[in-house]
């Protein structure tokens, strides 16, 4: 999935996004199955020129169980998305995976 964020003027300038994903499973997972997450994004201040994009991921999710069970919500967290010298009106374009 592709989107486009605009950082509000209410978000303290410069300070890291915690980049999570919120899912439910359709199905009942097996015994050791993941489901792994990931989050491309380019992120630019106004007036500025997006350089390149920028992947993490991660497989890990909350709550912590062996076996996923259908129509559970769970969350994944991907870690933070540094905001180093990023400033309020900033946008951010990203695609989500799996």
């Amino acid at each position: 999935m592709f989107f486009t964020v605009q950082l509000p003027h209410a978000w303290a300038q410069g300070t890291d996004i915690d980049a999570h994903v919120h899912w439910v499973p359709e199905n009942n997972g097996l015994a050791g199955e993941v489901v792994s997450w990931g989050l491309e994004y380019t992120w630019a201040n106004r007036g500025a020129v997006f350089g390149n994009t920028t992947i993490i991921n991660s497989n890990v999710h909350t709550p912590a169980e062996a076996i996923l069970l259908a129509d559970k919500h769970y969350v994944t967290d991907l870690g933070d998305i540094g905001g180093f010298g990023k400033e309020a009106s900033s946008m951010l374009v990203c695609r989500v995976f799996r």
